[in-house]
């Protein structure tokens, strides 16, 4: 289901992000789950489409969110959430992320309707590596005259 900054009434908000690779299925969970952690950041091939999730807080009248980027050189980048999509209690969304690589870590805030910004939530770190290209198939040799 699409949202557009209405909310409807959620459990409390959980302060560690869930990001979930598409089509890599890497899924983070509350419980007990170490990636994310300073000492172990989720590894993310570099251009790859992330699905960030998260619990929203229990106030109705969330308007936006605010996913803050940070490198651990200090560079930043704002995402700016007012669509996202609910399945059960949990909301997402996509995100075509052009990160540089290295390590670094992601916050995000909520912003209601008077346009309020909550607290940041706890960091997710992550780190964004070089993947390597497939390697070539299918060779063939032909002679030409």
């Amino acid at each position: 289901m699409q949202r557009n900054g209405r909310r409807s009434r959620r459990s409390s908000f959980i302060v560690k992000l869930a990001i979930c690779l598409i089509g890599l299925n890497i899924v983070l969970a509350e419980n007990g789950c170490t990636q994310g952690l300073v000492e172990n950041p989720l590894r993310i091939p570099g251009g790859a489409k992330i699905e960030i999730q998260w619990i929203a807080p229990p106030d109705t009248d969330v308007v936006q969110y605010k996913v803050y980027f940070t490198t651990d050189i200090g560079e930043k980048d704002t995402l700016s959430v007012d669509k996202w999509w609910e399945q059960d209690s949990t909301s997402m969304v996509v995100y075509e992320q052009h990160l540089p690589l290295g390590l670094g870590h992601v916050e995000m805030t909520a912003i209601d309707r008077s346009g309020n910004e909550s607290d940041r939530s706890d960091k997710f770190y992550y780190e964004i590596y070089d993947q390597q290209p497939g390697k070539p198939s299918m060779i063939m040799i032909k002679i030409v005259n």
